[in-house]
């Protein structure tokens, strides 16, 4: 626009094809009708559809059974997710060199091309799928593919003849499964599998920056700079048939709500007589109302008891019936509410149904059923300085300090299977009714980063400081010799603690534990025995602060990141020389570089044992961020 103000400014499109399988060997999930058919219906409407019956009493069988259709353009069918073509993304950027004369203003903030402002705003739309459409495909399509095994019993009196070499007795070979499609999976006790909502959208991050830069004479400059990322729409994993929030139509009590009430009263060693109505419990199981001690404890197997105090032999409250089945497994909530909830043919324990039927709260087919979608959000905001500096002609180095946060749901990537099983960090929704229980710092968060390098050509030899005359002999030993560095400091990166073993929310995933209390002496025991003899811990009192946590209740998720391990620090130097060979443009170098030159230890807080059922060795670290000391010597031809 002018000669001291710069402004540019673009618009891109994105426009991806969904990928699918060029042979039509794919499926695309559905809900199935009552007919047989296929509604248009996606995974990710079908969890909407059980959280929205919940929220009137009305139970998650009758959200439909998951079914599979053929899928894919070859098929003249759905894709694995829907064309996007609302990716538009702007971004503008302004740059401003003001010339501010000779006054006490041009003192302060430099003359004429000694002080620029920088700004700029992007949308950028991300690219996705890879990881999802390998995770699908290793795990396989329903419908596409089944296991057949042979029949059992089978033992050298009464097994088939064979009439010949290639023959297989057709006693031995499992009927073939109906063909066709669509395909619906069988109901199957606790059944986890891994599926795709195609409802899924591009993610896409909004950046922000700001910057002010001042130039000192023409060998230094100070950059001071804001830098803000918010992501949007990220993928995230979450469990598309966890246990429904069911409430009671009655009362407008939740499932979880009454389950927490439950899980207190056991964990204040509540005897089963002592018990108040809840009633959540009262009307959802009124069907349990009359039965006793003895009526539960023989359904599960069970000739003890559960409940603490003596044992009672008086008929029970609804209350105080699923109180004693709900005893026998906290803090596992899950597994007591699963028998709650599935008939005696598909793993029940054969008593009475809840007054809205069996399955209730969990799908016949699946007790989990991971998938990615799109509801993960991110938010980073950072100071960033930047010193350069150039001392005399030998010498550069440059000086970056940045204090930042991150914040988000969950860090994975999207290559990461299924998370905790398949790896990762455990970034995965645990309670997909309230996924943002997990926001907190991002896995990889540092509060403080200060990095450095620099570049010294050591002033011996032709030219220098020492040496300035010295014979072509004399240059080629002294001349040419450069020190180099980097130097590298952040605060503590942050770990998650883990419930232990336990589900009181998921099926399948633990969750983290809650953090209840302050946690006492967050510092990393250097002493290589540790504060309990068994080596590096991430806290001075493992014991105190093992009890700055408890198990979660049903419906929560755990405090996330709320630990603090090691940071990182580290030192990497290199000596080199480079000798003229032959003609111009030729050069030997040869070197020696040292990593980690001051041999500092810095402990990974991800291998540390940082889990509730893991009381022995809480806090204790099993591995290092950093590698010990080690050197190189190199050789290197340029031509």
């Amino acid at each position: 626009m002018t000669p001291s103000l710069v402004v540019t400014y673009g618009l891109n499109y994105t426009l991806e094809q969904p990928p699918y399988e060029t042979n039509g060997l794919q499926v695309a999930p559905c809900v199935a009708t009552a007919s047989g058919s296929c509604t248009s219906l996606n995974l990710g409407d079908w969890m909407n559809q059980t959280g929205a019956l919940a929220a009137v009493g009305k139970p998650a069988s009758q959200a439909g059974l998951v079914s599979f259709e053929l899928g894919g353009p070859v098929n003249n069918a759905p894709n694995m997710w829907n064309w996007d073509f609302s990716n538009v993304a702007p971004r503008i950027g302004v740059a401003w060199s003001p010339d501010f004369g000779h006054g006490w203003l041009g003192t302060i903030f430099g003359h004429k091309g000694e002080f620029s402002i920088r700004g700029g705003y992007d949308l950028l739309y991300e690219h996705f799928g890879a990881g999802m459409v390998n995770t699908f495909n290793q795990d396989g399509s329903f419908g596409l593919a089944t296991n057949l095994s042979n029949p059992l019993g089978i033992t050298i009196a009464n097994a088939p003849r064979m009439t010949c070499l290639t023959c297989l007795p057709s006693s031995l070979q499992p009927a073939a499964p109906p063909g066709g499609f669509p395909q619906t999976p069988p109901p199957i006790f606790g059944n986890i599998a891994w599926g795709l909502d195609s409802s899924i959208k591009t993610p896409y991050v909004h950046e922000v920056d700001f910057s002010i830069t001042r130039q000192f004479g023409t060998r230094s400059s100070l950059s001071l700079s804001y830098v803000g990322t918010f992501g949007r729409r990220l993928p995230m994993q979450e469990d598309l048939a966890m246990p429904g929030n069911l409430v009671d139509p009655n009362s407008h009590q939740s499932y979880f709500a009454a389950a927490d009430a439950l899980s207190k009263l056991y964990d204040a060693n509540t005897p089963v007589a002592n018990v108040p109505n809840i009633p959540f419990w009262q009307n959802i199981f009124s069907t349990w109302t009359g039965l006793t001690q003895a009526d539960v404890m023989n359904a599960l197997g069970n000739n003890n008891p559960c409940t603490p105090g003596a044992p009672d032999t008086s008929p029970l409250t609804a209350t105080q019936a699923v109180y004693e089945l709900w005893s026998c497994f906290v803090p596992n909530e899950t597994s007591a509410s699963i028998l709650l909830d599935f008939p005696p043919s598909n793993g029940g324990i054969g008593l009475p149904a809840p007054t809205t039927g069996y399955y209730s709260f969990y799908h016949s087919q699946y007790s989990s059923l991971d998938a990615w979608n799109n509801i993960g959000t991110s938010n980073y905001n950072a100071l960033q300085a930047t010193y350069q500096v150039q001392v005399g002609r030998n010498l550069q180095t440059q000086f970056n300090y940045t204090w930042s946060k991150s914040m988000d749901e969950a860090s994975d990537a999207e290559r990461i299977s299924e998370s905790p099983p398949g790896g990762g960090l455990g970034g995965a929704i645990i309670n997909s009714w309230s996924p943002y229980q997990l926001y907190g710092q991002s896995d990889f968060n540092t509060t403080q980063q200060i990095n450095a390098n620099w570049v010294w050509n050591l002033p011996f030899g032709r030219g220098q400081w020492l040496g300035s005359g010295a014979a072509n002999w004399l240059n080629a030993v002294i001349g040419g010799w450069q020190f180099s560095g980097y130097y590298r400091w952040t605060t503590a990166f942050p770990v998650n603690v883990g419930n232990g073993f336990f589900f009181p929310t998921n099926w399948e995933l633990n969750g983290n534990a809650m953090q209840s209390k302050a946690i006492p002496g967050e510092q990393t025991t250097m002493n290589p025995q540790g504060p309990d003899g068994s080596g590096p811990n991430v806290f001075v009192n493992p014991s105190l602060a093992l009890a700055a946590f408890r198990n979660d209740l049903p419906g929560e998720a755990g405090s996330r990141n709320v630990v603090e391990g090691d940071g990182f620090f580290g030192i990497d130097t290199g000596l080199d020389k480079s000798f003229a060979v032959g003609g111009e443009g030729k050069a030997l170098q040869v070197g020696w570089q040292v990593f980690n030159a001051t041999n500092s230890v810095r402990f990974d807080a991800q291998t540390a044992s940082l889990s509730l059922d893991n009381g022995s060795t809480f806090g204790n670290y099993s591995s290092t961020m950093t590698r010990p000391r080690f050197m190189q010597l190199f050789a290197k031809f340029t031509f």
